[in-house]
């Protein structure tokens, strides 16, 4: 009987449910006005089998109950219509626009300032530097001097060449340019090229092809090609090979934030915040370069030339945004991240450093997630695009920077680690075991070489890995052209053998104190016992002796030191080396 009742009372109050409306049945599971009539039909029943109810059991609720009984249990809908207890905001600011609407289409381009919220923040944190606002809405110019920048290190850097003279030049040197453009013997690194060159046109940062009976009387065309590091190509544009920027001046120079900034930055944190756990990323500015654009006057000189594969044929192009080899894009860069840094620590008061498109950012555990959406807002805000996927990783205690590996681990310790990424070393291995298997390697490979070293070698403990620096650059500035040089290989040797150290570089509250180190070395080959020697002594700050050493090198180890094999001491003076 219960049953059946149970049956055609549920079908009943089903049905009639089904055809009110009501909102999305995740909000209403269960809504209580349903739960309310089930129960009355039950009831109901039982009454009629002899059951006495408690008076007034039976009334149906009003909707201003059952909003107060939600309320009181803490059920609330989502869209309640009770005020809440405590007000979301502390206060309430309504800004006036200052536009019926935006002088723009949505995804189209603006062709001038329209709500300048950069250059609003920069005016009201007291920027030195506001011109910076007028080359980032001009363009920066290739060619010609540099603007100076107030908060830049004083430093001259002649031109040696006029614009007038790189114009009178222009035709012969495009032409040759043009027609020595060929393949690299690397297809991977040809096709990446073109492709990457034809991504950009997509992106609006260059156009064309043109061909070369087209360009303006003085058209000045660079040589594009690229640089392979590791599985990826970078795209470099010579602007030295086609002396745009031997017209460059420069006033000042920007200081930028190096590993030595980010290691003061650290030190500040095992210094004084010692009692928090601490985390770390680098936020990467996306195609940094790509969002500042050629200044109009100068795109007379923003051309260049790649090699087609496809064709087999060289094609070129007009950069509509700033090129990665240009000194004047280097300039113009760093002058607008200084002013995105500055905002950051003025506004925002961020932990942060910046180094080209990297902007290092330490913060303290518990703030770190919130500090993630602020920063990418801020960015956004501004219209700079940062990157996503790989180089997006969150905060952490071990993070990657620079090129580098930096942990939090130990700061309860007082002490942080730096170290070089194994990524970073697995590549700068491959690299020098490739170039000691073909026995020689270009000029341009041993600049490029060098400079990746000199990164790594700052991070591996001794001078001994700095010494080989000198044997690579000899080789990119010597007369050889390709064979390495016994000496050369012995460098790269040694250098090999230095990644293998796997010692990190720990920065302590004892690193902020000053050293010095005095040391001195001997010469003299007459001496049998003695004939070489070094020694250094170690003061700390208040001038206490902390150690010293002395070292004798006999006659046959000299030869680790340079001396040549075939020198006949005997006929040399005792001679003391400073």
């Amino acid at each position: 009987m219960l049953a059946d009742l149970t049956k055609k009372a549920g079908k009943a109050l089903v049905m009639q449910w089904l055809q009110s409306s009501f909102a999305t049945s995740k909000e209403t599971a269960y809504p209580l006005q349903l739960a309310y009539e089930i129960a009355h039909a039950f009831a109901q029943e039982a009454v009629a089998r002899g059951w006495q109810p408690p008076a007034g059991a039976l009334t149906p609720p009003s909707r201003v109950q059952y909003a107060y009984l939600r309320a009181v249990v803490g059920l609330q809908p989502r869209a309640s219509k009770l005020a809440p207890v405590l007000s979301e905001f502390s206060e309430v600011r309504h800004v006036p626009h200052t536009a019926d609407k935006p002088p723009i289409e949505p995804g189209a381009t603006l062709n001038e300032p329209w709500i300048a919220l950069w250059k609003a923040l920069l005016v009201k944190y007291d920027y030195p530097d506001l011109g910076v606002v007028d080359e980032l809405c001009s363009g920066t110019k290739l060619t010609g001097p540099i603007p100076p920048v107030p908060m830049f290190e004083r430093v001259f850097k002649p031109a040696s060449l006029t614009e007038g003279e790189l114009k009178i030049g222009a035709k012969a040197a495009r032409e040759a340019v043009v027609h020595s453009v060929k393949g690299s013997g690397d297809d991977f690194v040809d096709f990446e090229v073109y492709r990457k060159t034809c991504e950009e046109r997509t992106s609006g940062w260059l156009r064309g092809p043109y061909r070369l009976d087209t360009l303006p009387q003085h058209a000045v065309v660079s040589r594009r090609f690229g640089l392979k590091q590791g599985p990826k190509v970078r795209l470099i544009d010579d602007f030295s090979g086609s002396c745009v920027n031997l017209t460059t001046q420069a006033e000042t120079t920007p200081s930028l934030h190096t590993l030595d900034v980010v290691a003061a930055m650290l030190l500040q944190v095992v210094c004084k915040g010692r009692g928090f756990a601490w985390v770390g990323k680098t936020v990467d500015l996306s195609a940094a370069y790509r969002q500042l654009a050629v200044a109009e006057e100068s795109l007379w000189a923003a051309y260049v030339v790649c090699f087609n594969p496809h064709s087999r044929k060289p094609e070129i192009f007009q950069m509509l945004a700033l090129p990665f080899g240009a000194t004047s894009s280097v300039y113009g860069f760093l002058r607008v991240a200084h002013s995105i840094w500055y905002l950051g620590c003025k506004a925002l008061h961020l932990c942060w450093t910046s180094f080209f498109d990297d902007f290092v950012t330490i913060a303290r555990k518990g703030e770190a997630e919130v500090l993630e959406g602020i920063i990418r807002k801020f960015f956004d805000l501004l219209g700079w695009a940062v990157s996503s996927g790989d180089k997006d990783s969150p905060f952490d205690n071990v993070f990657k920077a620079l090129g580098v590996q930096i942990s939090f681990g130990e700061v309860p310790s007082g002490l942080v680690s730096i170290s070089n990424t194994k990524k970073r070393i697995d590549e700068l291995t491959e690299a020098i075991v490739g170039i000691l298997d073909k026995g020689g390697m270009s000029r341009a490979q041993a600049m490029s070489l060098r400079g990746r070293m000199q990164f790594a070698s700052a991070q591996i403990w001794g001078r001994s890995s700095k010494l080989c620096l000198s044997a690579v650059s000899a080789h990119a500035h010597g007369d050889s052209d390709w064979v390495l040089k016994p000496q050369t290989i012995t460098a790269l040797k040694h250098f090999l053998i230095s990644l293998e150290d796997p010692k990190p570089r720990r920065i302590g509250k004892e690193s902020g104190r000053q050293w010095f180190i005095f040391t001195d070395a001997s010469f003299q080959p007459n001496d049998s016992e003695w004939p070489c020697g070094i020694g250094g002594v170690l003061y700390d700050d208040e001038g206490n002796e902390v150690s010293a050493f002395s070292l004798g090198i006999a006659a046959a180890e000299l030869a680790a030191l340079g001396r040549p094999k075939d020198e006949d001491l005997s006929k040399r003076s005792p001679v003391i080396a400073p």
